[in-house]
């Protein structure tokens, strides 16, 4: 797997809550939004995509990511690359 994709699914990891966390914030449609975006990110583990898909993907995975550190959001989870001392 991409050094890339195993980053982005780590963003998506992290991003866990987000999308209920805007729900209940009045944030409907941008949780929804968040949520879509977590289940592509997500599907790079078990889907085989042609190129110019997991591009758009990772593309679409660094607007999260931007949008996590402007929440300073973090769920703390991660599968690749775990938290120090977690």
């Amino acid at each position: 797997m991409r050094e890339e994709i195993k980053q982005v699914i780590d963003s998506a990891f992290r991003a866990e809550g987000l999308s209920e966390q805007l729900h209940e914030q009045g944030f409907i449609r941008r949780g929804d939004v968040v949520r879509s975006v977590v289940q592509s990110i997500l599907s790079l583990e078990t889907d085989q995509y042609p190129a110019f898909v997991i591009d758009s993907i990772l593309e679409t995975a660094e607007v999260l990511k931007r949008m996590l550190d402007k929440a300073h959001f973090d769920s703390g989870r991660r599968k690749f690359y775990p938290l120090k001392g977690a």
